[in-house]
């Protein structure tokens, strides 16, 4: 009986252990390891959408699933993560290896995924779609019922031999969820906010053949604090893998943004590859795009809107024509204002002696009849003749007073010390820009789509307004000096002789147009230096004209300091632009060039009561200038200087302008109306 009970009791026990066995392999989905069968499969349900089981050791787990023709151009998105990993916070290496294929597509997540600020133990990817041809040629009638499928394929495995408890995630995103469609007439598509995390991608497909589109933007906007990475590749390339083939021209774009991205494909590469996909991955971690972050999870779920625009490249008539008359009105508005004054002042005297005349070329003498008052206004007016002419010649006697940039050709050297390392460095960007095929584009130029304002075709509309009109701009404003040179050139008060500072204004405003221009071809944060320097030295020069006009002669002390301190300043920042400390490396030498301003405009005035207003209005302008880009980020590093030229420039211009009206002085209609249409084209 003992044994017969033993036995019995032996058998019931093996009987439960198989029934608990078979409940774990319903509820885990996944069967014992055997040690002579370590590869454990099982099939997906397309309904299904999360896995949870234990990987033991020298496992091998094996996941498939069917996908027939309905999967076509459908999304999938699988997704990895480790249960607890408190229990793996020693390991360095790749804990757990997880690899997706469906034949066109795969890739590998590797897990946990580190970052300098924090190790991640669940991550997910984006796997290309399958699409007709990955299921043969289409069936006959015949062959209607016959069922030809691929494979989706997931296998889990680690090197380590402890238990490792899992969860594996799938989504299933239909064609309709991502696959871009115009209607007939419609120009853009707008998806507002779009929702996105860290495990949860987001991609669109387009085909610009069956879409009729002939070039294409995209804009990606978030108001949350966001740092993602867009990835555009053609529709046959994988999204991880980037091809590294020379010869093979590579339109994969990688671009990381922050609150904002743009993205264009021209004509050509639109006729190039004729379909698209566009994959958004947020980043865990916000350092890779800004330092400051109200981050508080790598998970969290961040809002995006993306807009859609198709472009017609048959735009360019109609723009252009009307920036051509738009910016040349000014020129022909000079050059009719100079031939009016040239007819006007035109020498009577040399026009009558090109004429046939039929006078007696003897000298006339005065009529004996006329009376004695007339002898003598003409004496008086001979003796007047005879001073005037005793006093040019003593005017011309004396030695006129040229300004700094008159002096051994500076006019041009500035100008060209200035725009020639531009130049030069812009032509190795430009080169890595046209002829890499691993060149990211939209990286490099990311401000050119950021700043844009466009008009059809032409993305960059704003910035061809702005350099052309700094260009002709540049011209009028030679013109009108030369002009004014050419009417005064013998005035004996007035101001001081200034002209060939007032043209190299116009020169840097020509050479502000180029610049810009150049820093356009590929603009970055390290770039912003190629077109500020021209903008620093024509507010630096306005202050100096303005200020020493009336006082002296311009020195070349002054010029040379200005240009030695802009070509400092901006190198002084492309060095240091890495230290936390050079804004207050710069705030010191604001501080000292204030007080240095200060102290030689108090010198100047006769009056204390003037100089200081004087130093009231400016110091406390720059003081609250200095505040901002010291407390705060909002002024790029890169642009301190900028603002602070132009800070002065418009500080002492108002000065300046309520100066002359309270003295009661008089502005003349035209300085009111180049300011009125200034003040006005800005905005």
């Amino acid at each position: 009986m003992v044994g017969s009970r033993f036995f019995a009791s032996c058998l019931l026990l093996i009987l439960l252990g198989k029934l608990n066995c078979s409940e774990n392999n319903t509820d885990n989905g996944v069967q014992e390891t055997d040690t002579e069968n370590p590869v454990i499969t099982r099939e997906l349900s397309s309904k299904k959408k999360v896995y949870e089981t234990t990987l033991k050791p020298n496992a091998v787990h094996v996941y498939y699933l069917k996908m027939n023709e309905t999967y076509i151009l459908d999304l999938i998105r699988v997704a990895a993560e480790i249960t607890d990993p408190t229990l793996f916070q020693k390991e360095e290496d790749t804990i757990l290896d997880v690899t997706v294929s469906n034949g066109r597509d795969n890739f590998v997540i590797k897990l946990p995924v580190v970052y300098p600020e924090v190790s991640l133990y669940t991550y997910g990817k984006l796997l290309n779609p399958l699409i007709r041809e990955d299921f043969g040629s289409r069936r006959s009638k015949k062959n209607k019922n016959s069922n030809v499928t691929q494979n989706l394929i997931v296998t889990v495995q680690s090197r380590l031999r402890m238990d490792i408890d899992y969860k594996l995630f799938l989504t299933h995103l239909d064609r309709s969820q991502y696959d871009l469609k115009f209607k007939p007439g419609q120009s853009e598509k707008t998806l507002h906010n779009q929702k996105l995390t860290f495990v949860k991608p987001m991609g669109f497909f387009l085909d610009a053949k069956e879409q009729d589109v002939k070039s294409f933007h995209i804009t990606m906007t978030s108001d949350d604090d966001i740092c993602a990475n867009v990835i555009t590749v053609p529709a046959n390339e994988s999204i991880y893998d980037r091809p590294v083939d020379s010869d093979k021209a590579d339109n994969q774009r990688v671009i990381t943004f922050n609150r904002r991205a743009d993205i264009f494909f021209s004509e050509k590469e639109i006729e190039l590859f004729k379909s698209f996909r566009i994959f958004v991955f947020v980043s865990p971690v916000d350092s890779p795009c800004s330092l400051n972050t109200s981050r508080k999870t790598f998970n969290e779920q961040k809002k995006m809107t993306f807009e859609f625009k198709k472009l017609e490249p048959d735009s360019y008539f109609l723009p252009t024509l009307a920036m051509i008359a738009f910016f040349v009105s000014p020129c022909l508005i000079v050059a009719s204002i100079l031939a009016v004054n040239v007819w006007r002042h035109r020498d009577p005297s040399s026009t009558s002696s090109n004429l046939i005349s039929f006078e007696s070329n003897e000298p006339s003498h005065p009529n004996a009849n006329t009376s004695d008052e007339q002898l003598v206004v003409m004496e008086e007016e001979e003796v007047n003749l005879q001073n005037h002419e005793n006093l040019q010649n003593h005017v011309e006697a004396v030695s006129v007073k040229q300004d700094s940039l008159s002096l051994h050709g500076q006019v041009l050297r500035y100008p060209i010390a200035i725009i020639l390392p531009v130049l030069m460095h812009t032509a190795v960007q430009f080169h890595n820009f046209t002829f890499s095929t691993m060149a990211n584009r939209d990286e490099m130029c990311f401000h050119n789509s950021a700043c844009s304002k466009p008009l059809g075709e032409l993305r960059a509309w704003n910035n061809m307004i702005s350099n052309i009109g700094y260009a002709i701009y540049g011209f009028v404003f030679i013109l009108i000096t030369m002009s004014r040179r050419w009417r005064h050139h013998s005035a004996l008060v007035g101001t001081y002789e200034c002209t060939l500072l007032d043209i190299t204004i116009g020169v840097f405003m020509i050479l502000q147009a180029i610049a810009s221009a150049t820093y356009h071809i590929c603009p970055s944060d390290i770039a912003f230096q190629f077109d500020t320097p021209c903008i620093q030295v024509i507010c630096g020069l306005l202050i100096i004209r303005q200020w020493l006009v009336r006082k002296e002669s311009p020195s070349p002390a002054y010029t040379n300091m200005l240009l030695f301190g802009v070509v400092f300043l901006n190198f002084l920042i492309s060095s240091f632009s890495k230290s936390s400390r050079v804004r207050y490396v710069i705030a010191t030498i604001h501080f000292g060039v204030v007080a240095a301003i200060c102290l030689k405009k108090q010198r100047k005035m006769g009056s204390r009561k003037d100089a200081a207003k004087f130093m009231i209005f400016f110091a406390v302008a720059n003081f609250i200038l200095m505040v901002m880009y010291l407390t705060s980020s909002k002024i790029h590093l890169n642009q301190i200087t900028t603002y602070c030229f132009i800070l002065n420039c418009i500080v002492y211009l108002t000065y300046y302008a309520i100066m002359k009206a309270v003295s009661h002085e008089s502005i003349g209609l035209k300085a009111k109306i180049c300011g009125t249409l200034a003040i006005t084209f800005h905005y």
